[in-house]
């Protein structure tokens, strides 16, 4: 684990990279209205300043009772953000209620909600860095690198803006799951955070909400099976074999989706193919009228099940490696590219020690629950997002998880031995 110092220089490079966000959406966006950190905010600006002459309408808005009377319009057809016409994908007026809550301390100024997203993002991070290095033994320092400085992630979880609130949901409910599944602190207290994560969880983006909930049941089933194990006087290696774990998570995720799929037209009026052709078609018209510099196309999915199966390789390894370093035209661009290209160094790091090395996994059960929470939330992504500049922002919760696995399992050691041995042997001859 690393030391306070360390978290503390963290969260200080997190202030100064939502200043850079800042800076970077008043110079190059004109419209506030079209600045993703300040829609929000402004939008909350409307609901708080209805306290001091309707307090009663403040209590409305801010609770949802009684939020669709009459007289409320007058403040919601001032607001940009207040109607969202994208299905269950996200919830805007969860936004605007939390930055107006935020106004009872921030004096009316942005900079304040800045900060407060700063520590939210922090937050999750932590919680998804402290459940990452007690699942493996080595490499904390590279771990905490890869969860908190990939340009991504430090970047789009430093405003005010849904990334950094997702990823304080989506880390503190991962790490709480981890706490009751080892029994670790107050179970009562760990119960009621696990239940206000997934519930603030399913309110910023439900689609998270869907991707991870069967990942996270698997995860407690394997860890609790672990801990029976080593009770058992079972040795840790032997109790978290890969053996045990998978058949925990087929049979989860074979069950989930199954009754997700059948279940989906009774819960939304549409089935799960329909939702993803409906979602792709939303972001194509939204893509034409705005203009995108980034648009590329994607293959079309239509309404069966068949589409979206035989599109997922595509979706996954095009959200994974897009933006490439030839199609970069902006410095934002640039950021992504080189994230993309040193995560693809890293996979064949990982592939070479897979089957040039002997040595065990660790964390195996953290392994399958990244795994199963990156290649859900990549096809899904590459399902229906043919804007870059969106797959990047929208990726940004799985990589956290992704970077700590790419350094996780590496023996870093035997990589600067055999890199002393090259260079001893150029400088021989």
């Amino acid at each position: 684990m690393i030391d306070n110092r360390k978290f503390q220089w963290l969260f200080l490079i997190k202030i100064l990279a939502g200043l850079g966000l800042f800076i970077i959406y008043t110079r190059f966006y004109g419209d506030r209205k079209y600045a993703d950190i300040f829609r929000y905010y402004d939008d909350s600006r409307i609901l708080f300043n209805s306290l001091r002459t309707h307090p009663y309408d403040f209590f409305r808005m801010i609770t949802g009772y009684d939020s669709t009377s009459p007289e409320l319009w007058q403040y919601y057809n001032e607001m940009n953000n207040w109607f969202n016409s994208e299905m269950i994908f996200n919830d805007a007026r969860t936004m605007i209620r939390l930055n107006a809550l935020f106004h009872f301390a921030s004096a009316g100024t942005y900079y304040p909600h800045s900060i407060f997203f700063c520590f939210m993002g922090f937050t999750g991070l932590t919680a998804i860095y402290k459940t990452a290095s007690a699942s493996y033994r080595q490499n904390h320092v590279l771990i905490a690198m890869m969860v908190f400085l990939m340009p991504g992630v430090l970047l789009w979880t430093s405003g005010v803006i849904k990334e950094a609130f997702l990823v304080f949901a989506l880390g503190i409910a991962v790490y709480l799951i981890y706490r009751l599944a080892v029994k670790k602190g107050n179970q009562f207290k760990n119960s009621i955070g696990l239940v206000v994560s997934l519930f603030l969880l399913l309110n910023i983006k439900a689609y998270m909400f869907i991707v991870i909930i069967p990942g996270l049941f698997a995860w407690y089933i394997s860890i609790s099976k672990m801990q029976i194990g080593s009770t058992k006087g079972k040795s840790l290696k032997k109790a978290t074999e890969f053996q045990s774990i998978l058949p925990v998570y087929f049979f989860v995720m074979l069950i989930y989706y199954t009754a997700l799929y059948n279940f989906s037209p009774l819960l939304t009026h549409f089935s799960v193919p329909e939702l993803m052709h409906n979602k792709q078609i939303e972001f194509n018209n939204l893509a034409q009228t705005e203009k995108a510099g980034s648009f590329v196309e994607i293959p079309t999915i239509d309404n069966s099940g068949w589409s979206l199966v035989k599109n997922a390789p595509h979706a996954f390894i095009y959200t994974l490696i897009r933006p490439a370093v030839f199609e970069v035209n902006n410095p934002m661009m640039l950021l992504a590219a080189g994230e993309n290209a040193l995560i693809a160094l890293l996979i064949l790091i990982n592939i070479y020690f897979l089957f040039k090395s002997n040595n065990q996994f660790y964390g195996q059960s953290f392994l399958m629950l990244s795994i199963l929470l990156i290649v859900s939330l990549f096809c899904l992504i590459g399902w229906v997002t043919p804007i870059l500049g969106a797959v990047v922002r929208y990726k940004v919760p799985a990589l956290p998880f992704l970077g700590a696995l790419l350094v996780a399992n590496v023996k870093w050691k035997r990589i600067n031995q055999n890199a002393a041995t090259l260079l001893k042997i150029g400088k021989w001859k």
